[in-house]
């Protein structure tokens, strides 16, 4: 028999992992998503900013880091400008970090919608594998005669319908995020 929470699950991490890694794609406004993936050279050990800093937005296009510990400003400003798929020119203030987010050129939109799309594709393959991988157990169940052969087709049926259901979930995420990018 079909274990559907399970492949349900599978199917919802793929997602999952689609909008974390769709997050970090600028779409001209200010996200705290942007600089999550950044980590910071604190006293020798990598740490992400966020565990050494406040984070907020204090307008549409700018992102204030206040570092608890001021000595670690100059860090964080080393590590954003090193952060190369950002872009960002930090500027150091007394009492932190600003972050502008320029507003994206028609160029660098267009390629951000490839990369997205790109991204899509890729992810739109992890949903076939682990539809495939689902229909493997299914076939090696009837293999073990554990089902009989009307059964392993009402599992196919479901697997399919449940491989459709994503598939409209990462599309209709990538569209929206498409929409945030082209948007000015």
């Amino acid at each position: 028999m079909l274990n559907t929470p399970e492949i349900k699950q599978q199917f919802q991490k793929t997602i999952e992992a689609f909008q974390k890694d769709i997050q970090s794609l600028r779409t001209g406004e200010a996200s705290i998503d942007l600089i999550d993936s950044i980590t910071v050279d604190y006293y020798g050990t990598p740490t992400p900013i966020k565990q050494i800093a406040s984070i907020s937005i204090p307008e549409p296009r700018v992102i204030l880091i206040s570092p608890w510990d001021k000595s670690s400003i100059a860090a964080i400003e080393k590590a954003i400008q090193q952060a190369t798929h950002l872009g960002l020119n930090p500027i150091s203030e007394s009492a932190g970090v600003r972050l502008v987010i320029p507003v994206p050129t028609e160029e660098r939109r267009i390629a951000l919608v490839k990369e997205l799309n790109h991204k899509a594709e890729e992810f739109k393959t992890a949903l076939r594998q682990v539809r495939d991988e689902a229909r493997n157990v299914v076939k090696n169940q009837l293999r073990n005669k554990e089902i009989s052969e009307d059964e392993q087709y009402k599992d196919f049926e479901q697997i399919d319908t449940y491989t459709k259901e994503y598939q409209s979930e990462l599309e209709t995420i990538s569209k929206k995020k498409e929409q945030q990018i082209l948007t000015i």
